[in-house]
């Protein structure tokens, strides 16, 4: 959660954080999409997601975003 408040555009988006397999994050937002954290290296994959959310306001789409594999993220819009 500490690392989370480092990133106040996310942080205010937030509903819940899920702890999955007592190996990652999923974080649930308030528009009910979902972000899936990596394992490792979860503190950069929030920095891009700042930045998307920064340029893109990416967390205001209601999707799925799969940050889980390096240096992709897979976005599912859904309905």
């Amino acid at each position: 959660l500490s690392t989370l408040k480092k990133f106040p555009n996310i942080h205010k988006n937030i509903h819940y954080v899920q702890r999955i397999s007592n190996r990652r994050w999923d974080l649930g937002l308030k528009n009910h999409s979902t972000v899936l954290l990596p394992e490792k290296d979860y503190a950069l994959a929030l920095e891009k997601l700042s930045t998307l959310q920064t340029k893109e306001n990416i967390l205001s789409k209601k999707a799925s975003i799969d940050m889980r594999i390096p240096k992709k993220i897979i976005f599912k819009a859904l309905d």
